[in-house]
């Protein structure tokens, strides 16, 4: 199966991790131009893969410049993915209420700002992809409770905004892999079966599959 995504422009959100490094290199070598977003100027060595940006996206007038910023040397942007790396596991009462808060900012207020300001775009386009990456925590409840929380609710997010855009041609899928471990040898195999599965979304072969999140965890979210 070969996907070749030439003439796409890809925009990733959600800093550096080890899977959005792997992702900027896969979606270049498919022939994408991507942009790949981080919260400080600091964070900007990176691959020459990607066009790292720096843009705090908390915040929606960052988030209309970061846009504006993308159109205007590219006119459009076909792609838009959503993958932050996973918070520090912690338990209920290891949770204090501005950690919570903080979580949701990120992983879920941050996708919606971005959804609002370049989805329109898409829409406008005839056509588009948006890709959700959570985690099989929000049925495993790996990490904790308010990863789970965060990751159950932009799957849900995605079934909303599947349904919403599905007349206007842009497909918005998820990916829910497991829970990176430090030192586990299944790290790797995480990592390049999300980022497989991420190509295959954004290509034609995806071209039937939306509102879906897919679970990539070996198995562990059916018990």
């Amino acid at each position: 199966m070969n996907i070749t995504l030439q003439e796409k422009t890809v925009l990733l959100i959600g800093g550096i991790s080890p899977i959005n490094r792997a992702l900027c290199e896969a979606l270049a070598e498919a022939g994408a131009k991507v942009w790949h977003q981080v919260f400080q100027e600091k964070e900007t060595v990176m691959s020459p893969s990607s066009k790292v940006i720096a843009a705090d996206v908390r915040q929606p007038n960052k988030v209309k410049k970061l846009a504006e910023c993308i159109l205007e040397k590219d006119k459009k942007i076909d792609i838009l993915i959503h993958s932050f790396p996973a918070p520090p596991a912690r338990s209920l009462l290891e949770t204090d209420p501005e950690e919570w808060l903080s979580l949701f900012q990120y992983h879920v207020d941050v996708p919606f700002l971005t959804c609002r300001e370049i989805m329109p775009h898409m829409a406008k386009a005839h056509g588009g992809i948006v890709i959700n990456i959570s985690s099989s925590a929000a049925v495993t409840g790996e990490g904790g409770p308010p990863f789970a929380a965060i990751s159950s609710t932009l799957q849900s997010m995605t079934r909303g905004l599947a349904r919403e855009y599905r007349e206007k041609n842009v497909r918005v899928s998820g990916i829910a892999p497991a829970l990176l471990a430090k030192g586990e040898k299944e790290n790797e195999q995480v990592i390049s079966s999300t980022v497989a599965m991420t190509l295959l979304l954004c290509s034609d072969y995806g071209g039937y599959i939306s509102g879906e999140s897919i679970f990539v965890d070996g198995g562990k979210s059916v018990g």
